[in-house]
């Protein structure tokens, strides 16, 4: 009787453990890449990048750790998303609050990032993969 226990254990324990293998390969699939930001939204205008936000990217990594580039400055850090993929979390290594970005759009090639600050202004970022 133990062994049937035991055995019937370890058999939802693969199936389990396969079914996050499955989440972790999608979400990477989908958001495990180098993010070009290209254009912003704010106040309903689509606004081009100014001379020192050209380079601005997002680089998610399969580890979950990440780089991004706002504004000409790096800040690296950790992400973290649900299964769903809703949202980006970005926890710089640097500071004691995370960024939440909602994910509004994902076409593998193009995803927008909804973002509202302290101040509740709210930006979607249109991002491309390079």
């Amino acid at each position: 009787m133990k062994f049937k226990l035991f055995f019937i254990a370890m058999l939802l324990g693969v199936a389990v453990s396969a079914q996050n293998n499955n989440a972790d390969a999608k979400i990477e699939a989908a958001l495990c890449k180098d993010w070009k930001i290209v254009a912003y939204e704010m106040f309903g205008a689509v606004n081009q990048l100014e001379s020192n936000e050209v380079n601005d990217h997002i680089l998610l990594n399969k580890d979950y750790t990440c780089t991004m580039v706002e504004h000409g400055v790096t800040q690296k850090g950790k992400w973290s998303t649900n299964g769903k993929m809703a949202y980006i979390a970005f926890m710089p290594d640097n500071a004691k609050t995370r960024r939440v970005y909602q994910i509004t759009s994902n076409t593998g090639n193009e995803i927008k990032l909804t973002y509202q600050d302290s101040v509740l202004v709210k930006r979607i970022y249109h991002l491309k993969a390079k």
